[in-house]
């Protein structure tokens, strides 16, 4: 690792958005010590797992869109899930200090701290996590996530599809995708006209998801863009094919925008650590331990 080397044993480890229940609910204002009691019988009424077979926790957000009410964060993953992602950290001989589900340490580290205090207000973005094995979608409001989902469009499916139309390997597959990406997506462009289904299919997932969602939030509907992040997100071309298509902003995500660097650039690009929006967002909540 650089700049320095790694000189600590405590981690703070993601849980798969796949693994974990993540769920903001309502509340009548009330005392700390009631919010835990009703959020216990909202969580036994909305997982489909017993409660005694779970760890949960909450977090009350700073401001709700109803008088007298508060929403409340809540998430809750399986025992044995944690307990066997512990076990095998400590078994590494490392000291757990925490752990995190996975789109909320992504949304830290993509979404500005100052502007989520500035107004509760606030617009929604959709961040698009384009991974080698899925691609997670993060409607966040105020630096929350307010509502996730996943779909089986990837990285590596992008490749199959290019392997297949034009007759690649799988190391040219790669090295085709990562040097002319979709940029002649208006052109006769075989590497586009090989994946143009699997892109299709991607815009019409996120219309779907953004459709679910402002028709469910109410005041908090009015999703103002989509942030890029994950090693697919990099794909050339990508950014204007689907600002073109969901005619809404679309940007590449840059997980350094809460963190005070100054003239200290980090060493790695903007484009590389794109991949790793979620390890920051992890050590972003290291940050605020003693």
């Amino acid at each position: 690792a650089g700049p320095k080397k790694i000189n600590t044993r405590k981690v703070i480890c993601s849980i798969p958005e796949s693994k974990a229940f993540l769920r903001i609910i309502t509340l009548p204002e009330m005392e700390e010590h009631e919010i835990a009691e009703a959020i216990k019988w909202e969580m036994e009424a909305n997982i489909p797992l017993p409660i005694e077979q779970v760890y949960f926790d909450w977090q009350a957000l700073n401001c709700s869109t109803e008088k007298n009410r508060q929403e409340i964060l809540t998430a809750a993953v399986s025992k044995e899930i944690i307990d066997d992602t512990v076990d095998v950290l400590e078994k590494a001989g490392l000291e757990v200090y925490g752990l995190e589900i996975e789109s909320v340490a992504t949304s830290r580290s993509l979404t500005s701290e100052q502007k989520n205090k500035d107004a509760c207000q606030l617009g929604s973005s959709l961040i698009v996590d384009m991974g080698s094995q899925r691609t997670s979608f993060i409607v966040v409001s105020k630096g929350t996530p307010y509502f996730t989902s996943s779909i089986s469009f990837s990285s590596e499916s992008i490749n199959d599809a290019i392997c297949k139309g034009l007759n690649l390997n799988k190391k040219e597959a790669e090295e085709a995708k990562v040097n002319h990406g979709i940029e002649n997506s208006n052109s006769d462009s075989p590497i586009f006209n090989s994946v143009k289904y699997l892109l299709e299919n991607l815009v019409n997932e996120i219309k779907g998801t953004l459709d679910f969602y402002e028709e469910t939030a109410k005041e908090r509907a009015k999703t103002e863009r989509i942030i890029l992040c994950g090693g697919g997100g990099n794909l050339r071309g990508l950014i204007p094919y689907l600002a073109k298509k969901l005619n809404k902003e679309v940007e590449l995500g840059n997980p350094w925008i809460n963190l005070q660097l100054g003239n200290n650039l980090p060493i790695i690009s903007k484009k590389d650590s794109v991949r790793y929006a979620t390890v920051v967002g992890l050590a972003m909540r290291g940050l605020h331990y003693d």
